[in-house]
């Protein structure tokens, strides 16, 4: 093995790399990615020695602060390396068999990695010009090493590895959106067996089919971007799971005129690797589901905090549960409110229920009904009135009518 390929793949490996065997002269790997998960340090090492030596290639997950430039073109190396050299910085660098060039750096420490997409693919500079080049952050972008072939010629280390410098990613495209849009979103969280099972039913059933010329693409990226970040596969098994089986999800896609029109898999493989930096539409509705239920808990909480100021009737003075529930259905807009939900706040926040009549029902006792409504309503408006909702001010309509349209009821 080639002293040269060694000292970068241990180099590689001290920065924190994740190797990964690659199907010969192509970039996907042998295995799911997850596979790979130990393979780090050491151990990663020896095993990338191993997948060279029988002919596979070698591709890492890269670990901050390690990033990459990846120019496609020869010249689009040498204007990204003048532009490095005239700013005193001198990147390590692998020629691709594609003649474009994968220039290492590292991150500067003040460099924020939050919301930082894994790669920006081909972006456009300040003059509105398409450059040939990736920038690669992320541990769930790919990148292939030294040492790998593709198309009968190698990726070839122009130097021993050498810690890479730091350098801003903005020094190579200064309007640069390297961050992705501050959307906040859900993952499934199931055992992965039951997230591949969904995959499954959601791509046989669920997942609309691209078709061409009409928004194909948008379709494509955002069922991938279901598979990838909302139900967390890897990019890999995403890519099977689209092409392998009995009518895959892309035999599936047509063209205008109904004709099947599926995507290449160079095409299916970039959008795979493309998804991580994705906000996912049905992440993102669950992430809103779960806003709606933690406000719904506090405002529960709240109205029942209210009552509890109201307990000021005799005892015999008492409130179906029902009717305290069925108020606040509509006071708090609570649709999915019930008995047993609104039972547990009471019973968290000490309040005392009894059973009355010979339903035995239960009951809240000493409850001034009246005034515990009045109240609601009025904290209601003011809420609504603060979130600029003007709307809410027709709250105060039904203040004065509360007598009418829920009584209160006394039973003995």
């Amino acid at each position: 093995m080639d002293a040269l390929v060694i000292s970068w793949l241990e180099g590689l490996a001290e920065m924190g790399s994740t190797f990964l065997e690659l199907i010969p002269c192509e970039k996907r790997t042998r295995q799911k990615w997850f596979t790979y998960q130990d393979e780090i340090g050491a151990r990663g090492v020896s095993s990338a020695v191993r997948w060279l030596m029988r002919g596979s290639g070698v591709g890492i997950l890269i670990k901050s602060p390690l990033w990459v430039l990846d120019c496609d073109t020869p010249e689009e190396v040498e204007r990204q390396t003048s532009i490095a050299l005239e700013a005193g910085v001198v990147p390590l660098t692998v020629e691709t068999p594609a003649h474009g060039a994968h220039l290492y750096m590292r991150l500067p420490k003040l460099f924020s990695l939050e919301f930082l997409k894994n790669h920006l693919c081909h972006p456009h500079d300040e003059d509105g010009i398409r450059r040939e080049m990736d920038f690669k952050f992320g541990p769930r972008s790919l990148i292939a090493v030294p040492g790998t072939q593709r198309a009968g010629r190698l990726y070839q280390p122009r130097s021993l590895w050498t810690l890479p410098p730091i350098c801003d990613p903005h020094l190579f495209l200064p309007r640069g959106k390297f961050w992705r849009q501050s959307v906040p979103f859900l993952r499934d969280t199931r055992p992965r067996r039951d997230r591949i099972a969904h995959a499954c039913t959601y791509l046989k059933l669920r997942a609309p089919v691209s078709v061409s010329k009409r928004g194909g693409h948008r379709t494509l990226m955002g069922v991938v971007a279901h598979l990838v970040q909302y139900l967390d596969l890897d990019p890999e098994l995403a890519f099977h799971m689209l092409t392998h089986g009995p009518n895959p999800w892309n035999q599936r896609c047509i063209d205008r005129d109904g004709t099947p029109y599926p995507w290449s898999n160079v095409e299916l493989w970039e959008a795979c690797t493309h998804a991580v930096d994705i906000i996912p539409a049905a992440g993102r509705k669950a992430y809103l589901r779960m806003e709606a239920r933690q406000r719904d808990r506090v405002r529960l909480s709240e109205a029942v905090c209210i009552l509890r100021e109201y307990l000021t009737m005799p005892q015999r003075h008492r409130i179906p549960v029902k009717q305290i529930r069925d108020f606040l259905e509509w006071a708090i807009g609570q649709s999915d409110l019930t008995e047993i939900s609104l039972g547990d706040e009471l019973v968290r926040q000490d309040i005392r229920r009894i059973r009355s009549t010979r339903k035995r029902i239960f009951c809240v006792p000493r409850l001034d009904f009246a005034s515990f409504c009045k109240t609601v309503l009025e904290s209601e408006r003011i809420r609504q009135v603060l979130e600029g909702r003007t709307a809410g001010c027709a709250l105060i309509k039904h203040v004065g009518s509360l007598r009418v349209e829920h009584q209160v009821s006394t039973i003995p």
